[in-house]
């Protein structure tokens, strides 16, 4: 299967401006161990065939390492596919 973008993830924090970043949904299944739903891999971690760093569970929240967004951050993502 070839990278395509299928969600732009936008962290913005106190003070900076904000980053985004594109890309690519996939589904890891209900049973997934862990607070993400869908891995989001970056064009060049599904290259290089890395696990990816971002998560979205099935309500949209969003998730780096298995991680919340620190305090002062919101992070945001959005669909490309329509």
């Amino acid at each position: 299967m070839n990278w395509f973008a299928t969600h732009r993830i936008i962290q913005a924090r106190q003070s900076h401006p904000a980053e985004a970043l594109e890309v690519m949904a996939l589904d890891l299944g209900v049973d997934h161990p862990g607070r993400g739903r869908y891995a989001l891999y970056t064009q060049s971690q599904w290259d290089a065939e890395a696990v990816p760093e971002w998560t979205m569970d099935s309500d949209g929240r969003i998730w780096y390492q298995d991680q919340a967004p620190p305090e002062n951050a919101t992070v945001t993502a959005e669909s490309l596919l329509g």
